[in-house]
């Protein structure tokens, strides 16, 4: 079997409204399913992607009650996606009023 790309990434997040707003409307990325997670039907499962919904550009979040993650406990801490290369300059602009906003640069 040859691998040729990820088809998604699924992360948790514990505010998933904030989420919602991040993702679509600083990101400008698509909600495009909203579910329940089949294993824990009180959390959502919310599933993102590009404007058309191409392969390889999903990223979905269940809806769990989980503490802020902390540095140094082997946690991913940074996902990095793709954009579209006449989008790059405002969503440079999006995100850093987006990181000023979630004091991302307070370590």
């Amino acid at each position: 079997m040859e691998l040729t790309g990820i088809h998604h990434l699924t992360a948790i997040s514990a505010a998933i409204k904030e989420n919602h707003r991040f993702y679509t409307q600083t990101l400008g990325m698509r909600l495009v399913k909203r579910s329940v997670n089949q294993d824990d039907v009180s959390a959502y499962h919310l599933f993102y992607a590009d404007a058309i919904g191409s392969p390889g550009t999903d990223l979905t979040f269940f809806d769990w009650p989980v503490p802020r993650e902390r540095r140094g406990t082997r946690s991913i801490v940074r996902t990095c996606l793709r954009s579209v290369v006449g989008n790059l300059q405002e969503r440079r602009v999006q995100l850093n009023g987006a990181e000023r906003l979630l004091g991302a640069n307070d370590e």
